[in-house]
Order: structure tokens, then sequence, then C-alpha cells
């Protein structure tokens, strides 16, 4: 890149979207026969997260799940209540381990009895974050330093 010659353009100038406006909090938008969209509100400068249905058989799987908290599981109890009020969710399909795709994961899981398909590195990742700083992640921390030789003073301090 010359900065002489280039012409730098901001995000805002340089980003092209193929809708006007984006699903309100209880609206899903149709963007494609059998794939629906919903955006869900999160609680951090990212404000919000995309979440896409897709046409399964006798319902819809569902593309990540949100964050967990009482505003997101408001936003979809709406949301199955109103323009998904009947679909069924055949399958939960989160994309990776942030707390924004995962975070409501057993909440769908548990309220379709669906299953979650999710790659194993991304799971993991998931239940150690989940996990980190409670006694139980901190035990099992210590059995496999320990366990590989890791002396106790030092395990304690990494701990």
């Amino acid at each position: 890149m010359n900065p002489k010659t280039d012409t730098v353009h901001s995000s805002a100038e340089a980003l092209r979207y193929p809708w006007d406006q984006h699903p309100g909090p209880e609206e899903v938008v149709e963007v494609r026969p059998g794939v629906l969209w919903a955006r869900l509100k999160l609680p951090f400068r990212l404000n919000h997260v995309n979440i896409y249905l897709l046409a399964d058989g006798d319902g819809y799987a569902m593309v990540d799940a949100g964050f967990g908290n009482e505003e997101t599981i408001e936003a979809w109890t709406k949301l199955f209540e109103g323009p998904l009020k009947g679909v069924n969710i055949t399958r939960l399909i989160v994309t990776h381990s942030h707390p924004d795709h995962v975070g409501l994961a057993g909440w769908i899981v548990e309220r379709f009895n669906c299953p979650l398909v999710m790659s194993q590195v991304e799971y993991l990742q998931s239940v150690y974050h989940q996990n980190r700083g409670t006694e139980e992640r901190r035990e099992a921390q210590r059995l496999f330093f320990r366990r590989h030789g890791m002396d106790e003073s030092l395990t304690e301090k990494l701990l």
C-alpha cells in the first residue's frame, strides 16, 4: 500500500450489506428460502450476535445460541412465542467457543431436546472456559500437573 496514492476508506465506507436493515429484537428475517436470520443483543461493546436457522427436515437447525444470560433467554422466549412459534429446533450447531455463540447452548438443547453439534476442540475449550476458576477445575489441573511431575510448590503457584 502506498500512503501517498492509495485511498484509505473507513470501515463504514468499505462495508456493503445485502440488507438495508437488520432484524429487530423480536423479529426474524428470511434471507433465502429456508434460511432465517435473528439478531440478539450482547452486553458488551460488540453489541449483537447473528443467529441463523436453516431448514432441516421437520424443523430448523440453529447456528449458534447467543450469550448465556437472562436477557438472551427472554429474547429467545419472545421469538419462540412470536415469529418462531411452533418451530422445532432439530439440532444446535455451534461454530466456536466464544460465549456469545455457545453461552446458551445448554438452554436450547434442553428446551428442544436436540443434539449439540460442535467440534471437539471448540467444545472442550468452551467447557474449560466455563469452569475456569472453579475449585473443581483447579483440582483437575492440580492432578494433571502432579501426574506429570510438577512439584507441589510450583503447582500451587500456577493455580
